[in-house]
């Protein structure tokens, strides 16, 4: 099972305890029936995502990945969406962000 967390840095700053929390439930010590459990944090703020994998954090050394998804600018986007029409690149940007949704 594949469990995405958008926005993860604004959510232990509410709930400081989370990745301590996150560290216990998905750790070698957890238990738990059916398949494995893959957590994907996902957040804007790269220096605290940084963060999460450093040092003492709960969740350093449990990270198999790290990727950072560079932003797009509507050029960019129309090319990835093959939009030709340079106001609807800029709307569908708009719309889906900066990054190849």
């Amino acid at each position: 099972m594949t469990v995405v967390i958008d926005e993860f840095p604004f959510l232990t700053k509410a709930s400081p305890e989370l990745p301590s929390l996150l560290q216990r439930a998905l750790g070698p010590n957890a238990r738990r029936g059916g398949a494995p459990i893959r957590l994907l944090p996902y957040g804007s703020a790269l220096s605290l995502m940084g963060n999460l994998l450093t040092g003492t954090a709960p969740l350093r050394g449990r990270a198999s990945l790290e990727l950072v998804v560079p932003t797009l600018d509507y050029r960019l986007a129309a090319r990835f969406w093959d939009i030709d029409d340079p106001t609807l690149a800029l709307l569908v940007n708009s719309v889906v962000g900066e990054t190849p949704a």
